[in-house]
């Protein structure tokens, strides 16, 4: 006898078949069940309604063991719906029978998780979760049980910290979807830009590059603010001259946001800093995270008078004043998308265009 497939499109299109009232999705590396089901336990609707379309989470992953359990949850939870007997209490989500499970016991479950099918080797992943997650977990009451009230009350820790704030909300969030818990923390999220005076003026930049007795450190600042890298791409992205005669920079795969080819910002820097003649640092690092790690260490050293990361800033902020790029195509340059990318320069963009209207204004006038 010939196997059941197993798909999600295969095992929903058995569940419509035999007339089961629930479908099975697909989030992320999760199944999950969804359907009209009555409100959840102290939950309210607008309109009035006693039932609507929700899902909650199986905690199965979404491989064909758990595909097959899925299709057997859907069919056991759509007769309870059928018989008028469908509880929350008896599903595994919040209100469920892991109603207890602790703030620990749903990271760890989560960190599996996210670990399967990473190529990374075993250290490089651990150093990995720990700059970009554990740090952030840690803070959570590791012995109460997972809730929106926990995530909301942990995140607002960094409330003067709106990176920090940013990073917390949206891992919160993969960690209540993960857990089957609805939550939002969309209105704790603060806007991440720049400073007005953080961002270096092109002078200072291009004098304390000049004054780098290294010649790799050299080139590597150059590059920086020629191609708007971020720490870590300096060393990783290699340097080539396209058809068109200009040396590029190519960003690899492995890197923050992905593979891109960057046009340099200023010819001239390729030449004043010898860029096409590629002499970069001889630094090590287990992650990306370590990696730029050493760029800040570098730049301290060299007594630069601003941090590395403003010469990204500076190339974004000169893309959109000078050369006028909407924020798509900076955006795709900068490895951000065009929502970054306005969001994060916005306010300092639109200052320096005010201020350069206002001076035209005066020098016509005067």
């Amino acid at each position: 006898m010939p196997r059941k497939p197993l798909t999600v499109d295969a095992v929903n299109a058995r569940l419509k078949a035999s007339s089961c009232r629930l479908r099975v999705e697909q989030r992320g590396g999760t199944l999950w069940l969804r359907g009209t089901l009555p409100l959840r336990p102290g939950a309210t609707d607008a309109q009035g309604r006693t039932r609507k379309q929700q899902r909650f989470a199986l905690h199965v992953y979404a491989n064909p063991a758990g595909l097959a359990e899925a299709e057997r949850e859907a069919q056991q939870y759509g007769a309870l719906i059928d018989q008028g007997r469908f509880d929350w209490a008896g599903t595994p989500g919040r209100w469920g029978r892991r109603q207890s499970d602790s703030c620990a016991e749903w990271v760890e479950r989560f960190r599996k998780d996210w670990a399967q099918g990473r190529d990374e080797s075993d250290e490089a992943q651990l150093q990995y979760w720990k700059v970009q997650w554990k740090w952030l977990f840690d803070k959570l009451p590791q012995q109460e049980p997972l809730s929106e009230a926990v995530l909301r009350t942990t995140a607002l820790r960094w409330q003067n910290k709106p990176r920090a704030m940013q990073m917390a909300c949206q891992r919160f969030e993969r960690l209540a979807r993960f857990a089957g818990i609805e939550a939002s923390l969309k209105d704790l999220r603060v806007s991440y830009r720049p400073g007005w005076r953080d961002i270096p003026s092109e002078a200072d930049i291009v004098a304390a590059i000049d004054g780098i007795p290294h010649r790799p450190w050299q080139w590597a600042f150059g590059a920086m603010v020629t191609f708007g890298l971020r720490n870590h791409e300096v060393t990783l992205s290699d340097y080539e001259y396209g058809e068109d005669g200009i040396l590029s920079a190519l960003v690899p795969p492995d890197t923050k946001t992905g593979q891109r080819v960057v046009p340099p910002l200023r010819l001239e820097w390729c030449d004043r800093w010898r860029l096409f003649d590629v002499d970069k640092p001889k630094i090590t690092g287990r992650t990306n995270g370590e990696l730029g790690n050493r760029v800040s260490t570098a730049a301290r050293r060299y007594q630069l008078g601003f941090k590395p990361y403003d010469l990204r800033h500076f190339w974004n902020i000169v893309a959109a004043l000078e050369f006028g790029l909407d924020p798509g195509l900076a955006g795709k340059l900068a490895g951000n998308s065009a929502r970054v990318n306005a969001d994060t320069y916005r306010e300092y963009i639109s200052k320096a265009q005010a201020r350069a209207a206002w001076i035209e204004r005066l020098r016509a006038r005067g």
